[in-house]
């Protein structure tokens, strides 16, 4: 009944000789699926399995309503999620000040908007390394990365040169690598500590906030402005801006590719975007909680994808390199025949030595 309910997305009975394998003859089962309140995909099935002398024949109005249950209490969570992404980023929206607007969910649901009344319930998510939108009345928008959430707007217009790419690559071993407008320019761990928290709010922040996000408690503001007036003398004064402190550029960086991938479901992706652990010499409280999201979602992802590929994928990146229960995995599920398995097997021999 489990297999069935979610081929046929309807709460369904087997009954005991209804079963292919001859095994389970002397089983009775009822399942009914359980939908995403979000996007409406199924997440899994309820099921009852049990001998025939047991089976009521409520069976299937028991497992369906457990799944309208489970249902029900996912809409309760995605609510308060919701409510918590208004909250926290309705300060973007208001910023706009008039202009069209609105926050945005991870799937494209649309929970908050100016004006009111005139959005859609959903639009439909861009591909990776996009920023553009085109809503069903053909405008094109922006959607901009929130805490939680994008802030969805319309194109800032300006009678001036087209607007900088910035280009960030903060993630793996090597040094901080940015490119503004297609030329290199070298970087310190400060000033990409800096960069980083402005790409990840993209409304900008204050010397106050800036100092919290890098320095904790023991952030001071004054030294944030000077780091911001270095970074102005390094990249330009059109591209950070001030009132508050914020990018004003087309920033393309593998930290939000790697976030966005990962939260589009898209591991894969993921993994390409992700060259290793983001600023991993940075102790900055932003950047280290960043840095450890990324690193376990991807590690979480790829273990729950159920992909020998990925797993191989994953056991020779940089993140992956030295984790055990990957390497036990992949070594178990990769075919002996693989040329990959041989190397595999020896680091998992060497992993299990340590």
């Amino acid at each position: 009944a489990m297999g069935t309910t979610l081929a046929v997305d309807a709460p369904v009975q087997i009954h005991s000789a209804e079963h292919l394998v001859r095994t389970f003859h002397a089983w009775t089962c009822a399942a009914a699926p359980v939908h995403d309140p979000d996007t409406g995909t199924i997440l899994g099935a309820i099921d009852i399995s049990g001998p025939l002398h047991t089976v009521h024949p409520a069976m299937v109005q028991l497992v369906s309503a457990t799944a309208q249950l489970a249902e029900n209490q996912l809409r309760v969570r995605l609510a308060i999620a919701d409510e918590r992404l208004r909250v926290r980023n309705m300060p973007h929206l208001t910023s706009l000040r008039g202009s069209t607007g609105a926050l945005v969910t991870p799937t494209g649901r649309i929970v908050a908007g100016e004006p009111y009344g005139v959005w859609p319930a959903r639009v439909a998510m861009p591909e990776l390394g996009s920023d553009r939108v085109r809503l069903d009345d053909g405008r094109e928008m922006v959607l901009e990365p929130l805490t939680e959430g994008y802030l969805l707007r319309a194109p800032r217009r300006t009678n001036t040169a087209r607007r900088s790419a910035l280009s960030l690559r903060f993630m793996g071993s090597g040094s901080p690598s940015m490119i503004l407008n297609g030329k290199p320019i070298p970087l310190t761990l400060r000033p990409a500590e800096l960069l980083t928290a402005l790409a990840l709010h993209a409304g900008g922040r204050t010397a106050e906030q800036l100092a919290q996000l890098l320095y904790g408690d023991d952030g001071n503001p004054t030294t944030v402005r000077g780091e911001v007036l270095r970074l102005r003398g390094l990249i330009g004064a059109d591209v950070l801006r001030t009132r508050p402190y914020r990018l004003d550029a087309a920033v393309d960086s593998d930290f939000e590719s790697t976030r966005r991938a990962l939260r589009a479901g898209q591991v894969s992706e993921a993994l390409r975007a992700c060259g290793g652990p983001l600023l991993p010499r940075s102790d900055a409280p932003e950047i280290r909680e960043l840095r450890d999201e990324l690193v376990a979602g991807l590690r979480r992802a790829v273990l729950d994808a159920d992909d020998v590929e990925l797993l191989a994928v994953f056991a020779a990146h940089p993140l992956g390199a030295d984790d055990l229960e990957t390497h036990d995995r992949v070594v178990a599920e990769l075919p002996h025949h693989d040329s990959r398995h041989p190397g595999l097997a020896a680091r998992l021999a060497r992993l299990l030595a340590e």
